[in-house]
């Protein structure tokens, strides 16, 4: 029998009687109002407001909403908006009562802690609209059942920084989620769990002012072809008279700019100077004159939609990636409107394009298989190639594409989006006095030993340890004043035994490691010491491949060569760069070859065979050198600079000259004020983007400063599409993984480890660095490739608080976070030395 809404508003009043509670004047407004619905044959409908309930309401609420399924009330909406405190078990036990009527629930932080959202996320909800705002979500799990869910908004939860992977799982009707404003950066593991929702419609992480929902703005759903630059309103057709229109996703997705809270062309019209500097409607492009546009491979209807809907407003980090929106796109098929704006074909098309040009779904390109199917190809012998059958007759089992074929398709198969991550350093140790945590400053893989590794210490220690059992084989204390161990190298001719070590005020050792006590509290013992002449200010130590040399270098301008038996400096080489030597490289497999990076931003090869007074030749960057390394068949010099860009600053005076610069008709017109190289613009290495401050509008050129380069003669074989962060300080490492395949890369600024193929520069993966404990993101101090185990690699990381120690991380990209990571060492162990992709 259904109960009518007089029926229930009766009951909450005898329930009041039964509790001893004063009836709530709020609560009788909703019946009535309820009531007033039903009259008029509208739909019937109550709206809870919990900052109008107290704690002694809940108890006869309670006892009606138990019955609110059999009443002829169509639904029933929950919304805590003001700073009240509530108790926490009353509200939920009101939000799950109402069962199958629940339509909307609307909870806003203010008094509820992890806890309650914790039930919530793990029990689920009966509702169909749920938004959420909440200091407190900070990794988002929700596994519980939501299964009537067609609509999520986590908007403001600024402290939201990754989706778990089996977030959303039970949400099967979810068609329409905005995530505005949260700190979700990872397009890896967000696209990852987003393409499991099989409904999803519409998706959001940066707003539309003039749209409230995730629906496409009114502006945007013009879906003709044939659209035109000249169809583009003025300033003053606006719809929204207090609006801010910021040159952001739109421009973003085509390439002309990059996304940042710091870098955003703000055009608003409450500046009167820029109000009516130019109509749109009045650009016209000639199309026989050469453009920028053309340069950039802009069409016009990119370019006409980017200036009309030029508009975002509270973005997530994952925004200012490039290719951002081309990404999403590409990973949902289902998706129709991203950020308020419609999906065309022609959208969908050139994510495609956009995508395999700058990205790998899996490694070495191999087609999505399951490891049932990798093992029946290698156990019949045949290697089908990109997932196309081959008409040929079954090959014998020793054929195979290549040596590596098999092993690439298991990591294929075994490559996730949320990869192992765990310290390894944090290993504490007793000596005679106190107890003390390690701080690592640097790292080195053993070369042979695939269980060893050694790190140095802030402190000037010096630790060997099995990085499998963390057990430490053995230790040496500081002598003398306390100096960070800045240079580590591994001799190759005496495995488990050599170990170069130097510090930054110059102390440079030679230690066997058989002469450590696995005891740090025993005294070190001082033979099987060696030590050298002093080397000011050193940075790098690095062995040659027979052992019998090794370099140094310092932040100076000069860089020695000693000999390793006689404990002998050869040569000091004066004046090499014209800054300081940041690192010395010798080659693998060539003892007389070396190279330089320097702070003057220039990289050397130099030969030992011949007097080192000329390089065999240089290559230069924009940005002071950081890192270089050979490739390990040294085909290949691996060059990292300070960030990833080259500024040329111009002024504008209005927004007028900016669009002369952005849709020029013959030529790039000269800003009041520009100093621009025009050269420079037109390298095919740079791109444009702008940014402000106000009424200052500025043009950047970047250079991409991660690059490879032929060994042989210093030519630029690939640059990697690595964005900068604008600082000067944001000192970027990189290192060869899988042997010369893949190329690893982190900067000291940045929480992320980028992973890029190293034949096509082409991005498989970025590793966000969290800390499992705190939740807190950490930037790459330095990082290393495992010799032994392929997609694995060492990060020394820093969380970002002042004065936190450093730690050193095992990351594995073939096992999962959510996984034991003793899963981990039933992983084969060999050398890792293919040579491509």
């Amino acid at each position: 029998m259904t109960i009518d809404i007089s029926t229930l508003e009766a009951r909450y009043l005898d329930s009041c009687k039964k509790h001893g509670v004063m009836p709530n004047s709020a609560v009788l407004s909703w019946f009535y109002k309820a009531k007033i619905q039903k009259s008029c044959h509208e739909k019937c409908s109550i709206v809870v407001v919990l900052d109008h309930l107290r704690t002694a309401d809940f108890s006869p609420l309670l006892d009606v909403f138990l019955e609110i399924d059999s009443s002829n009330v169509d639904s029933v909406d929950i919304l805590h908006e003001s700073p009240i405190i509530l108790t926490e078990e009353y509200v939920l036990s009101l939000i799950r009562a109402i069962n199958s009527k629940l339509q909307l629930v609307e909870l806003r932080d203010v008094s509820f802690g992890k806890d309650f959202f914790r039930d919530l996320s793990h029990n689920g909800l009966a509702c169909q609209v749920l938004k959420l705002r909440s200091s407190h979500l900070q990794r988002l799990n929700m596994v519980g059942g939501f299964l009537q869910l067609h609509t999520l908004n986590l908007d403001y939860c600024t402290h939201l920084t990754s989706l778990q992977k089996d977030c959303f799982s039970r949400m099967p009707n979810l068609m329409r989620l905005s995530m505005c404003e949260t700190r979700v950066a990872n397009l890896w593991t967000t696209s990852a769990v987003l393409s499991k929702l099989p409904s999803l419609v519409e998706l959001r992480f940066q707003a539309c002012p003039c749209c409230e929902n995730t629906r496409p703005c009114p502006m945007s759903s013009n879906t003709d072809d044939s659209f035109t630059i000249d169809d583009v309103p003025s300033m003053n057709e606006c719809p929204s008279n207090d609006c801010e229109i910021m040159v952001s996703s739109e421009l973003q997705r085509i390439g002309l700019l990059e996304l940042s809270s710091d870098n955003a062309l703000l055009l608003s019209k409450k500046h009167g100077h820029l109000q009516n500097e130019v109509a749109f409607s009045e650009l016209h492009v000639q199309h026989k004159n050469v453009s920028l546009l053309s340069g950039l491979d802009w069409d016009l209807k990119d370019a006409a939609i980017a200036l009309k809907y030029c508009i975002s407003h509270h973005p997530s980090p994952m925004c200012f990636e490039k290719h951002y929106r081309d990404y999403i796109i590409a990973s949902l098929p289902r998706l129709q409107v991203l950020d308020n704006l419609l999906i065309r074909k022609i959208d969908r098309d050139k994510a495609k394009t956009i995508f395999s040009k700058y990205y790998e779904y899996l490694p070495y390109r191999r087609p999505q298989e399951s490891v049932v199917t990798v093992l029946q190809k290698r156990e019949m012998g045949t290697a089908i190639i990109h997932g196309r059958k081959s008409l040929k007759p079954k090959q014998p089992s020793s054929y195979k594409k290549s040596p590596y074929f098999f092993s690439r398709s298991f990591c294929a198969t075994k490559l996730g989006a949320w990869p192992l991550l765990y310290p390894v350093s944090n290993i504490s140790y007793t000596n005679k006095q106190e107890g003390k945590q390690l701080r690592p400053r640097q790292f080195e893989y053993h070369p042979s030993n695939p269980s060893l590794m050694v790190f140095g210490t802030l402190d000037g220690e010096i630790v060997v340890f099995n990085h499998e059992s963390r057990n430490i084989i053995g230790y040496v204390p500081s002598i003398g004043a306390a100096n960070s161990v800045l240079g580590l190298c591994w001799l190759k001719k005496y495995p488990s035994k050599k170990l170069l070590a130097g510090t930054d005020d110059g102390f440079l050792n030679l230690y066997d490691i058989n002469h450590m006590p696995p005891n740090t509290a025993d005294a070190y013992c001082s033979s099987g010491i060696v030590t050298y002449d002093m080397f000011e200010q050193l940075t790098s130590v690095h062995v040659n491949s027979t052992d019998d040399r090794f370099l140094v270098s310092g932040y100076s301008k000069h860089v020695a060569l000693y000999d390793i038996g006689s404990g002998k400096r050869l040569k000091l080489f004066n004046n090499m760069h014209r800054e300081p030597i940041n690192v010395a490289k010798f080659s693998n497999h060539s003892p007389s070859i070396f190279a330089t990076s320097s702070f003057d931003h220039d990289v050397k090869l130099w030969d030992l065979r011949q007097t080192p007074e000329w390089p065999c030749y240089t290559a230069s960057s924009s940005r002071g050198n950081v890192m270089v390394c050979f490739s390990p068949d040294d085909l290949y010099l691996l060059v990292s600079a300070v960030d990833n860009e080259s500024y040329f600053h111009g002024w504008w005076s209005s927004l007028k000259d900016l669009l002369c610069i952005l849709f020029p008709f013959t030529q790039i017109h000269h800003p009041i004020g520009s100093k621009i190289n025009q050269d420079d613009l037109r390298n095919d290495n740079n791109e444009l983007w702008c940014s402000s401050t106000g009424a200052r509008l500025i043009l950047t050129a970047k250079r991409h400063q991660v690059k490879q380069l032929l060994a042989a003669d210093g030519r630029v074989h690939l640059n990697f599409e690595i964005a900068s962060t604008g600082s000067s300080h944001n000192y970027t490492r990189s290192y060869y993984m899988n042997g010369r395949d893949y190329v690893i890369s982190g900067s000291c600024d940045e929480k992320v480890v980028r992973v890029c193929c190293a034949q096509t520069g082409r991005r498989l993966q970025d590793v966000y660095l969290e800390d499992r404990g705190s939740g807190n993101l950490m930037t790459v101090q330095s990082l290393r490739g495992d010799p032994f185990r392929e997609f694995n690699m060492g990060v020394l990381a820093s969380k970002t608080h002042r004065n936190s120690a450093w730690e050193v991380f095992k990351v594995n990209l073939l096992a999962s976070s959510n996984c034991d990571k003793e899963s981990y060492y039933g992983q084969s162990v060999h050398p890792s030395y293919s040579l491509g992709g």
